[in-house]
Formats: C-alpha cells, structure tokens, sequence
C-alpha cells in the first residue's frame, strides 16, 4: 500500500499487521484442513480448488473489510457487542420436540387472572426496557403490553418518558395495547389516563390519534360532549376521528347539547356530526339534521338534506320537497333523500306535495313514489295516468308497472281502453303485463284480464286479445283460440 499507493500506514502498522496475521492464519488452517482430506483422493489437483475457494471466501471478505476500515481511519463495527451466540441443536431433536407438543395440547391455567396475566414476569420485564439493545426493549415491551397489569402499565409509563426515537415509538405502542387491554377488562379509569398521556404532543401522531380515539371510548358520559369539542378542532385528523364515534357515543340523552352545540361547530364539524347521526341512524338526531337543512352554508344545508334521509320523517318530507324543486346542487341529494326516508305517513305526504306540485316537478315526484314502490300512491298514480301533459301520463303509467297490484289491473286497463292506439296504449299495456307478471302463480297470471275480457264488448276485446297474448299462460292461450272461432272478422284479426 506503501510504495504502489503511496498510503500512508507508520500509525496503523499494529493493527494492520494483526488482520494479515490472522488473515494468513486462517487461510493457512483451512488450506491445511482440506489438503489433508483430499490427499488421498483420486483428482485432489482439481477438488481441492473446488473447495478451498468458496470456504476461503468469508475470511477474505473480513480481512479486506478490515484492512480498509484501518486505512482508511474509521470505526470497526462490532454487532451485538461481539456477544455471537450459535445454535448446534440437531434437527431431529427440534422434530421430535415439536412431536410431543402437539401430542399434548395445552390446558388454561385455572390461577391465570385476566386483570394480572402475570405479575411475577411484569418486573423481570420491566428490567429490560433499559437494555442497551433496542430489540430487547421493544420484546419487552410489547410483552408488558400484553400483560398489562398495574405493574405492567407502570412500567411503561416510566420507560416511556426517557425514552426517544424509535424505542420511544415502540413503547408507546405497546403502552397504547396496554391501555386498550385495560379498557376490555373494564378499567377505564386507568385506561383513561394512560390514553391522555399518550394524545400529548410529542409522541409519534398515529399513536396520539389511536390514543384519543381511546380517550373517546373511555370517557364515559362525558364523551359526547368531548366529541362536540374534536368536532371544533382545526385539526382535520382529530375531527375525523370525532365524527366516527360520534354515532355510537352522542345517545338520546346528548342529543339535546348537539343541537344546541351545532351551530357553534365550523362548518367542516357539522358536516362531519352529521354524517356521523346519519350513519348510526337514530332518529332522535332529527333536530340536528332539520337543523342543518336550513343552514345558509351549502354545505351544511347539503349534509342536512342528505342526514334527513336517514333520520327524519313524515314532517321533513316539505324541506326535502322544496329543495327538490329550487334545482341546483341540492336537488340530487334531495332527491336521494325523498327515495330513502321512511316513517309514517312519508309517502302520503310525497303524494300530497306531487298533487299539488307543478308539472316538472310533479314528474319528478312521480318518478320518487316509483323509486319508493308506494303502493299508497297507486290512486293517486291512477288519476295522474289521466293527466292533460303527456310527459306526465307516461311517468304515471311507467310507475303504475312498478307499484301496482293485480287487484288494480282492472283500473288500468280501464286506462288502457281509453288511450289512443299508438305508444302510449303500448307503454299502459306494457305496464299491465309487468303487474300481471308478477302474480306468482303461472296459470294465474292472465286472471285480471280475463275478467275483464268476459264484460268487454267487442270493440274492447279487440283490445284486450292482443294484451293477453302479452301476459301469457294457458288460461290466455285458451281465450285466444276461442276468438279465433268467433265469427267477428275484427276479433279475429286481434
């Protein structure tokens, strides 16, 4: 290195010397080795080779590593403290151990407590949060986590707060299980506390937020009111996490603080409680919902509309109805709410507001009742088939197919009679065979015709034979060859 390199080596002369020494040392033992054992052999010249240079490879490795470690003027990285543990165990040993453990499955411990697992191994463990080795201490840790006893969670507690990085990371998740386990066992109390130290800032923010959400779980009565308190929060992630508890923790008894508290939320917090009621679907939140319904900020009165879907009743149906019909961004959600909200008397305050509704609207109405499957509205759909608009006398007619009964077949064909023949007879009887087809008996199908074929006089039935031949069935195939006898050119021909 000296004289082709021109490295510098007068201070490293020791140290260099003791890596060649044991270099040559093990290149020589190794080569010895081998070369007593193929000496005998037929072809050593080759087989020696063959063994001697994938063997030699390690220690070449270590002795280049090193001499450019001392040249070079750094550190030589030592792993685990030159603690080297190796494990000679034969594998038959580990086979037949593993044999015998399943030969016998274990049995609980009838002294095992679920408060205290194990309190004798809490303070062997505790002792290893301190270890030099960041892989022991998370071990540790995560086992005292588990454990989570009084002992356990003191423990924790303490090494929590020397610690940093990533130890300090690996601790607070296992004081975050130790507060969850604690939670389960019904020691919220403690699993209170543990979680308020954990949402303080400085620890790592998945483990503060995983620990509010605890802190939220374990509060008790007061939760509602600390859900309202995150809900006004300028963090985004603390707000969220808000809103998904907020269904299971904001009761009918808490109801009455968040509407007296939601107008005080930001915007973002209301939208965020109310898609949260919404969700859990209590209709005791229907005062926050109404509430927001008739909020001046879009996106509040858009998530009122949307939560009075799930939460309101027949007395909403008016907001839901007047935003349908003012357009823009709220009529869609509007919409989906008047399809969605059920209750008493909700579709006959639908059919009420479509009676008196103007015709774009009423058309739209129509279309909801049809979404709905109202089969209150079937009257109502009956008298509007008759309408002066045409768009309107279709809409009905299509949303009769839907929601009519067989028993009010006889009223459309009525309809049917009194339409001119072209597509609007067409669609009329094509929402008569789709009633009809859903009489679950087969042969039963073509009854509601054929009752009102035997009355028709033959101008109808000219009308009705086509119809049959619709609906189908035997019963209908019969009819039809008993027009093909009768002596009418015209019933023949239908």
């Amino acid at each position: 290195f000296a004289v082709m390199f021109q490295v510098p080596v007068a201070g490293v002369l020791l140290p260099l010397s003791l890596v060649l020494l044991a270099g040559v040392i093990g290149f020589s033992a190794l080569g010895t080795l081998l070369g007593g054992i193929t000496s005998t052999l037929r072809g050593k010249e080759v087989l020696l080779p063959l063994l001697l240079f994938p063997l030699i490879a390690p220690i070449l490795i270590v002795v280049v590593h090193l001499t450019g470690a001392i040249l070079e003027g750094e550190p030589i990285q030592i792993f685990n403290r030159g603690d080297m543990l190796r494990d000679f165990t034969y594998i038959d040993d580990v086979v037949e151990g593993l044999t015998r453990v399943l030969d016998a499955p274990p049995a609980p411990d009838p002294a095992w407590k679920a408060e205290a697992p194990d309190p004798a191994s809490s303070a062997a463990l505790a002792k290893l949060l301190a270890d030099r080795s960041d892989g022991v201490a998370t071990a540790a840790a995560a086992a005292l986590g588990k454990i989570a006893g009084t002992p356990a969670a003191a423990a924790l507690g303490g090494a929590l707060a020397g610690a940093a990085g990533v130890r300090q990371a690996n601790i607070a998740r296992a004081y975050l299980a130790c507060a969850d386990r604690l939670l389960d066992h019904g020691k919220q109390s403690a699993a209170a506390t543990i979680y308020g130290r954990l949402a303080e800032p400085g620890l790592p923010r998945p483990v503060r937020l995983a620990a509010l959400r605890g802190k939220l779980a374990a509060a008790g009565d007061r939760a509602a009111d600390m859900v309202l308190a995150l809900l006004a929060s300028d963090d985004p992630d603390e707000r969220a996490i808000a809103a998904g508890c907020a269904g299971d923790l904001i009761g009918p008894e808490a109801i009455r603080s968040a509407v007296d508290q939601f107008p005080k939320l930001p915007a973002k917090g209301q939208v965020l409680l109310l898609a949260a009621l919404a969700g859990a679907g209590d209709k005791v939140a229907m005062p926050v919902a109404v509430a927001a319904a008739a909020s001046d900020r879009e996106t509040v009165c858009a998530a009122g509309i949307r939560a009075l879907g799930k939460l309101g009743d027949a007395a909403a149906v008016p907001r839901l109805v007047e935003a349908l019909a003012a357009g823009g961004d709220l009529a869609g959600p509007a919409g989906e709410s008047l399809g969605e909200i059920f209750g008493d008397g909700v579709d006959g305050a639908i059919v009420t507001a479509m009676q008196k509704a103007e015709t774009r609207l009423r058309g739209t109405l129509i279309d909801v009742l049809a979404e709905r499957r109202s089969v209150q509205a079937v009257p109502a759909l009956l008298e509007e088939a008759g309408n002066d608009k045409a768009g309107i006398r279709h809409r009905a007619v299509s949303a009769l197919g839907k929601v009519a009964e067989p028993k009010d077949v006889a009223a459309m064909i009525a309809r049917l009679l009194q339409t001119e023949k072209g597509r609007e007879r067409d669609d009329t009887a094509k929402a008569i065979v789709s009633v009809c087809n859903r009489i679950p008996g087969a042969d039963q199908r073509a009854d509601p015709v054929i009752a009102v074929l035997a009355q028709a006089n033959n101008a109808d039935r000219c009308v009705l034979l086509p119809l049959l031949g619709r609906v189908g069935g035997d019963k209908a195939l019969a009819e039809v060859q008993r027009a093909m006898r009768s002596g009418d050119a015209q019933i023949k021909a239908a």
